[in-house]
């Protein structure tokens, strides 16, 4: 491994093709563990209407009791399926676990961003901003001079931490022009503006984690139409009078997924060529 910014690359595509292959097992086994159910239905729905419950249970940390023995006790809040129900059961916990895995596609992507970077720097130390630098010194974290202080700078409140990466991917687009070009939907493959799309990926990995997969009507106003549009397109789901309910199918997800693998390459490939280094799997696609 020559290139010195290779190694955020590699273990990004680890990191999603672990994400791939855990959205399609999932899928798979739920479909198997469906179909059993739905062969035997009318008997175990007889037998016991239930197929599945839990429930957490309820412990007061901070009532010790003299035999220290630790007491649970239920609450009335309970998870249930029943074997009518199965399959629209099935369909919402699929649905739940396919935001999850996107978000944290969301979440890795935004380590490949930063860890890019700070390999880049530390290989060539020229290519950071000087004023950025110097301010970081000033402040008492010294000179960067191992890839940990690197990572550590580049993810600093006055460096390129900012709200949805904006700073540190103008950061990358001044360090690889190439990365703009690419992004455009007409010089890319995917044929979609790789700009609006991690907009509207930003949205759904907010909706995942914070609102229970809800654009909420304020934040859909603020995308443009254009956003809006990639947003409804790439993200499945409805409109309610609360805003964009994300209703993610494994298509949907794996589709997600595979665009953050293509804007990886693409930003690792120009960030490479820009300065001087061999892409990865550069010979395996040239040919």
């Amino acid at each position: 491994m020559s290139n010195p910014i290779e190694k955020p690359l590699q273990n990004y595509f680890q990191r999603l093709t672990t994400l791939n292959g855990v959205l399609h097992v999932i899928k798979s086994q739920s479909e198997i563990a469906l179909s059993r159910l739905k062969r035997h239905e009318s008997d175990a729905a007889q037998a016991l209407p239930i197929w599945y419950g839990s429930r957490v249970l309820l412990e007061d940390i901070g009532d010790i009791p003299s035999d220290l023995w630790r007491r649970f006790r239920p609450t009335e809040h309970v998870f249930v399926i029943h074997h009518e129900d199965a399959e629209e059961a099935f369909a919402d916990i699929l649905e739940r676990i396919n935001l999850f895995i996107v978000s944290q596609a969301y979440e890795a992507y935004e380590t490949f961003l930063f860890d890019s970077v700070a390999y880049l720097h530390h290989s060539q130390p020229a290519t950071a901003d000087k004023r950025k630098l110097k301010e970081w010194a000033n402040k008492g974290n010294g000179y960067p001079s191992t890839v940990e202080d690197w990572c550590r700078y580049v993810r600093g409140r006055d460096t390129y931490r900012g709200k949805n990466n904006s700073k540190l991917l103008r950061w990358i687009r001044n360090l690889a022009p190439q990365v703009e070009k690419v992004e455009n939907e007409k010089q890319n493959t995917l044929r979609v503006n790789l700009q609006d799309w991690f907009a509207a990926a930003t949205e759904g990995r907010h909706a995942a984690t914070h609102s229970n997969g809800l654009v909420k009507t304020e934040r859909v106003r603020l995308l443009s139409r254009q956003k809006q549009a990639v947003l409804r397109s790439y993200f499945a789901g409805v409109n309610s009078p609360d805003g964009y309910v994300l209703h993610l199918d494994t298509e949907s997800a794996g589709r997600a997924l595979q665009v953050f693998h293509s804007y990886a390459y693409a930003i690792h490939k120009s960030l490479s060529i820009e300065h001087d280094q061999v892409p990865a799997y550069a010979s395996d696609i040239s040919q």
